[in-house]
């Protein structure tokens, strides 16, 4: 029989399967690819077709492989699981808001303290002076900005390319490619960067927590860093670092035709999404945002056409223990440990409508990536760190009530008020008109009887007093204040200068610093997402001047990335101070110094654009005749010498030229004597080395005189191989030949000739007396055995005989025969030792 089910009415099935009522479903194929489970059976399928499994088996509801790493894993659950998930996450984000409630609340009162936003009068005196607000916080929050953007955001680029361990030319050029190509992306690319980098430091100063989100854009097809408010980035309550906090949500806010392209392109799920009502998130304290939209200048959003309603997109950094794709064990049963992954849900609607993985797809560990680099202030016990409003938001009210009370005391003292009496004359409210006279039915007397003005007394001086004190606090807090430097005498040493500028600005170093650690972290970012999304044959890109190209390879692990910005130096003034120092020692101590890198130094300091250009290029001297040569030193030009050219030759030209000047008395010759008598040199110690080398019979190795180790050092070699050299060149200095026309010379070499024949006649007549001496030697001791051999057989004899004299059974004739074996002892090695 025919199955009930709409979309299956042309499919057999069997008897007892059709005796169960089953409903009619409607399967909507505009979700393609689906998976859904209807009544208990898996529902697969796209445009092209439908499949039904009536009993499905345990773990079949999605599939268990997937392509890319990075692939939305979304479209794999069925609607059941997505809704599930996106409920889940809006209740996590809910929570959070809610338990940051009075944060939310403060950066509304931060906003009154700015003056950008103003709060009605409670007293009808003060509607005077309610739009007056004291300026000590915005100051301060300017003069913050305006510093540290010069410093972190400069217009050649934030990047500076860093060789990681021993540097090599190679690793240099690496380095430098991809600091440029960084600086490209930031200030050509992405023009918004330092847009959104400027707004994020006068935020970050008033409200003390901002953040950036790196990312590769889908709509731009680039890789980029975008500001992030501190009330659209949620953390949970517990939260206290991005590595160690669970979860961190990035509420945003995207207007329905970039929803679509996202749709479009893959990134997100292609699903139906209502049209967005453009309320707030439940939780999220409703006074900031209208408070936000008070400053903005912004109605209600009654006033918006529907199509300019956003989609507000919950993309929550999390750990889930994601079905179908659970973390296994050894046995490969699911383990329960729950995975880093990035889940956008459309709060509205509560649609999941992207699930993907959070970690590297190599990285067997599975670790976190953290995509948000956080900008603190000061840092606070908990994850938010402090601003102005919570630091000196006291002195700010404070200052601000002060100010109002002054303007009005003087108001009411310039102005005053006062009584009318009911029997004037006068109708209603009367009021002066400045050059105005009225006429009025009442006499001069009546008129001083029928008003009272109080005493209205003027701002007391004690007032002043505290305003001024309360604003010197705030400011020098704030390091806002450069009176040590701008009022100063500008006579001083420049370390006193340093030494004052470090001196008034101990607060904005320390944060300083951790601006620093946070843009070095953004740009390591930078640099690994461009490591897996730059394609392998390179990318070519442009600057000003220049055809440049970076590949793939670049961003390896031999080479990282660091701001401009020194953690050290915290405003122009004290870089320029710096630089003028080094200038100066530089005067006084020229050896130790490269003086052109000072200059430029000074340049960079003062923000000379292209600095390089203002001075006096250096060129390479190329190779070129004596006589040419002569010429370049005659009006100031650089020269230099190359190892293959004739060097006698180009020294006997150049000498010529210096004497020839020398005997014209030619003021030419103050001019290119030094130069040339350094060329002579230089040429000299080319000749020398070909000839010696020549002489030992070894190639020569390079040697570069003009750039020596700013072009990479001179050539290393091993110990080994130097002493090798230095020992034949010792060898060759004797066998060269004297130099031409040095008769002095030759007669020394001559003598030394004649002596080293005298030295080896000598040595030959000394070797011959040895031999004789040593014959002499052998001779007397064996003159010495012969007669020693005598006088033991004398001996022998004479106890021999005295033995036979005893006879036989003489007590003394055993001590007698002991003598006689002793002495033939001493014979015999008499006997051996003359052999």
């Amino acid at each position: 029989m025919l199955s009930p089910h709409p979309f299956l009415r042309d499919q057999e099935i069997e008897p007892e399967e059709a005796q169960a009522p089953v409903e009619d479903t409607v399967v909507d194929l505009s979700q393609a690819p689906m998976h859904d489970m209807v009544d208990g059976a898996l529902i697969t399928g796209d445009l092209n077709g439908v499949v039904v499994d009536f009993e499905p088996e345990a773990g079949s509801q999605m599939p268990q492989t997937v392509g890319d790493h990075d692939e939305n894993l979304a479209k794999y659950l069925i609607e059941g699981q997505l809704a599930q998930i996106a409920q889940t996450v809006c209740e996590w984000v809910e929570t959070d808001l809610n338990s940051r409630s009075q944060w939310y609340s403060r950066l509304a009162d931060g906003l009154q303290l700015l003056g950008v936003v103003h709060k009605a009068a409670k007293q009808e005196a003060f509607k005077l002076v309610e739009n007056v607000t004291h300026p000590l916080i915005a100051e301060a929050a300017v003069q913050f900005q305006a510093s540290a953007s010069s410093e972190l955001l400069p217009p050649g680029g934030p990047a500076k390319g860093v060789v990681l361990g021993e540097k090599t030319r190679e690793l240099d050029a690496q380095a430098e490619r991809v600091a440029d190509y960084l600086n490209y992306q930031v200030t050509v690319q992405d023009p918004d960067h330092y847009l959104e980098g400027d707004k994020l430091l006068f935020m970050q100063a008033l409200e003390g927590s901002q953040f950036k989100k790196v990312y590769h854009d889908e709509l731009l097809d680039l890789e980029v860093s975008r500001w992030i408010r501190g009330e659209d980035f949620i953390v949970p309550y517990s939260a206290v670092s991005l590595i160690s906090t669970p979860r961190y949500t990035h509420r945003q806010y995207i207007n329905q035709n970039d929803m679509k392209r996202l749709q479009a392109g893959g990134y997100f799920r292609e699903v139906q999404l209502t049209l967005p009502t453009g309320g707030r998130v439940v939780g999220e304290d409703a006074k900031l945002a209208d408070s936000r939209d008070q400053a903005e200048g912004k109605t209600d959003g009654s006033s918006m056409v529907p199509e300019d309603a956003e989609h507000t997109v919950l993309e929550c950094n999390c750990y889930f223990d994601l079905e179908g794709f659970e973390d296994k064990r050894d046995d490969g049963e699911p383990s329960g440990i729950a995975l880093p992954y990035v889940i956008s849900v459309d709060y509205d609607t509560q649609t999941t409508l992207s699930i993907r993985r959070n970690w590297k797809e190599n990285d067997g560990r599975k670790k976190k990536r953290v995509n948000v680099v956080h900008y603190p202030y000061i840092p606070g016990e908990g994850f938010y760190s402090w601003g102005l409003i919570h630091l000196i938001g006291g002195l700010g009210e404070a200052a601000t009530g002060l100010l109002q009370t002054i303007m009005l005391g003087a108001a009411f003292a310039s102005v005053p008020g006062g009584y009318k009496s009911k029997d004037s004359k006068l109708p209603g409210n009367s009021s002066l008109e400045f050059g105005v006279f009225k006429e009025v039915d009442m006499t001069s007397e009546e008129l001083e009887r029928s008003f009272w003005s109080p005493d209205f007394q003027g701002p007391s001086e004690s007032m002043f007093k505290v305003l001024g004190l309360v604003t010197d606090l705030g400011r020098r807090f704030a390091s806002t204040t450069d009176q040590s430097v701008g009022d100063g005498s500008n006579t001083g040493p420049v370390g006193t200068t340093v030494a004052l500028i470090e001196q008034g600005k101990k607060v904005f170093s320390g944060i300083h610093k951790r601006l620093h650690s946070a843009q070095a972290e953004e740009l390591r970012m930078l640099m690994e997402l461009d490591g897996e999304h730059v394609p392998p044959e390179g990318y070519p890109y442009r600057v000003p001047g220049a055809d440049r190209q970076v590949f793939k390879e670049d961003f390896d692990d031999r080479v990282d990335v660091s701001p401009v910005s020194d953690p050290n130096v915290f405003s122009s003034t004290q870089r320029l101070a710096i630089a003028q120092t080094v200038v100066q020692r530089s005067d006084a101590s020229p050896g130790m110094y490269d003086r052109r890198k000072a200059e430029l130094l000074f340049l960079k300091a003062l923000r000379v654009p292209d600095p390089e250009d203002v001075l006096t290029a250096i060129k390479k001297p190329q190779r070129c005749d004596p006589v040419t040569e002569n010429a370049y030193l005659l009006i100031g030009k650089g020269i230099q010498a190359f190892v293959d050219q004739n060097h006698d030759a180009h020294i006997a030209v150049h000498m010529d030229q210096m004497r020839r000047l020398e005997a014209e008395n030619s003021p030419l010759l103050d001019r290119v004597a030094t130069p040339s008598l350094d060329h002579v040199a230089e040429h000299t110690a080319h000749r020398t080395r070909v000839q010696m080398f020549a002489q030992m019979g070894i190639p020569m190795p390079p040697a570069d005189f003009e750039d020596g180790e700013e072009e990479g050092g001179y050539p290393q070699m091993s110990p080994e191989i130097e002493n090798q050299i230095a020992a034949r060149a010792a060898l060759a200095v004797q066998q060269l030949p004297p130099p031409p026309g040095d008769e002095k010379a030759q007669q020394l070499q001559q003598q030394a000739a004649e002596l080293q024949k005298q030295a080896e006649a000598l040595a030959g007549e000394r070797q011959q007396v040895e031999g004789l001496k040593e014959e002499a030697e052998k001779s007397q001791a064996a003159a010495k055995a012969a007669q020693r051999e005598l006088a033991l057989r004398s001996q022998i004899e004479a106890l021999k005989g005295r033995i036979t004299e005893l006879g036989a059974g003489n007590a003394r004739q055993q001590v007698l025969e002991a003598a006689v074996r002793r002495v033939e002892g001493a014979l015999t090695k008499t006997v051996q030792g003359k052999r």
